[in-house]
């Protein structure tokens, strides 16, 4: 039987030729196309195998160092020759040792891999916190500025001025509670604006701007409860809820890269994918979670947060006679879901509420003075 091979010999042109390889008895025998003759002695005969994934077998002799044979029919290695040959017993021993060490390996490199991704899997939420918070500031506030202007394009918008003072005075103790709950946590820059929208509706943009409709406003009975729904829309800001939507929706391998410490393709992905209103359709666990914080900031802010469940209940009955739901609750867990864990929660704790300082009957009205709201 033969094997197609390859000899390796330095009196060769180029140092090499191709021919075939057979076996008898005594010797491993070659014969080139150009038909050299080359024997190596099956005693002391050396195998190893070598090459990509192992697909070469290399023959050898201490007597005879200047030449080699090679194959890629790894079926030489069953001929009787070989098998029955005492010399090449324990050099069939290493080969065997040596595929099982290289098994080993591959298998437990895999392993590995499976675990790597399975974990990833499993402890996904937490993966993509921790990607999120290791981004810059600067990333969000980036995109947060491009995403704020498209969001007001062409909309009358109040950005300073007298209503602005007004509203501080109901952003500022909030803003103020995440510092002291975060020791002085300077991450974000907030700006609040109001925009002429008949909509009930108040969305957030990454890095710290707030939007609110003037629908919202008008719709609202009390400042507490315009701070509940800003409480919620400041959370989503702090826990980084865009980012961590978009780099949810990112491939399992990408993430995996980024913990790697190659966020070059988690970077560009954000990039393309923050520019978009779209992306603003947060999880309902992401509802839930800001719902939690911002009973956080109200209750560290002394601001009674039965407001924010006035708020939910007053939307709750709207929807009951044919209103439309606000566009801002329509991807949240529902109305009679969230007030029922924010009571739950409320009943644990002792409020000790202060009297927001803000005329807040003229305050609405001015809006609607400024906007010519009738």
């Amino acid at each position: 039987m033969t094997w197609s091979g390859i000899v390796l010999n330095d009196e060769l042109m180029n140092g090499r030729d191709s021919g075939t390889l057979s076996l008898n008895p005594s010797y491993l025998h070659f014969e080139s196309q150009s038909g050299d003759i080359f024997d190596l002695p099956l005693k002391n005969l050396i195998l190893r195998q070598g090459g990509a994934g192992n697909r070469y077998v290399y023959f050898t002799h201490p007597d005879h160092s200047n030449l080699s044979f090679y194959t890629d029919e790894l079926s030489i290695l069953t001929d009787v020759y070989l098998i029955d040959n005492p010399y090449l017993k324990a050099e069939r021993t290493k080969l065997k040792r040596r595929k099982q060490v290289l098994y080993g390996v591959l298998g437990s490199t895999l392993a590995l891999i499976l675990i790597g991704l399975i974990s990833l899997f499993l402890f996904k939420d937490t993966i993509v916190r921790k990607i999120a918070d290791s981004l810059p500031p600067q990333t969000e506030q980036s995109i947060g500025s491009s995403m704020y202007e498209s969001a007001v394009l062409g909309k009358n918008t109040i950005t300073s001025g007298n209503l602005i003072e007004d509203l501080n005075k109901i952003t500022l103790p909030l803003t103020d509670a995440y510092s002291k709950i975060h020791q002085n946590d300077t991450s974000f820059h907030f700006q609040f604006s109001i925009v002429e929208d008949p909509t009930l509706n108040a969305f957030a943009l990454p890095g710290g701007y707030v939007v609110i409709n003037s629908g919202l406003i008008n719709a609202s009975k009390s400042p507490e409860e315009l701070a509940g729904v800003l409480a919620h829309e400041i959370s989503h800001v702090t826990e980084r809820h865009h980012i961590r939507s978009i780099i949810n929706n990112i491939g399992i391998l990408v993430l995996a890269q980024a913990l790697m410490g190659d966020a070059t393709a988690i970077s560009s992905h954000i990039a393309g994918a923050g520019l978009r209103l779209k992306s603003l359709e947060y999880s309902r666990d992401h509802e839930r979670e800001a719902d939690e914080k911002a009973l956080e900031l109200l209750l560290k802010a002394q601001i009674n947060p039965r407001g924010m469940i006035n708020f939910f209940e007053t939307m709750k009955e709207e929807s009951k006679i044919g209103e439309m739901v606000p566009e801002f609750l329509s991807t949240h867990p529902n109305l009679d879901e969230r007030i029922e864990t924010l009571n739950q929660k409320l009943s644990t704790y002792k409020m000790a509420s202060k009297t927001m300082e803000i005329d807040y009957s003229n305050f609405k009205y001015t809006v609607k003075q400024y906007f010519n709201i009738k």
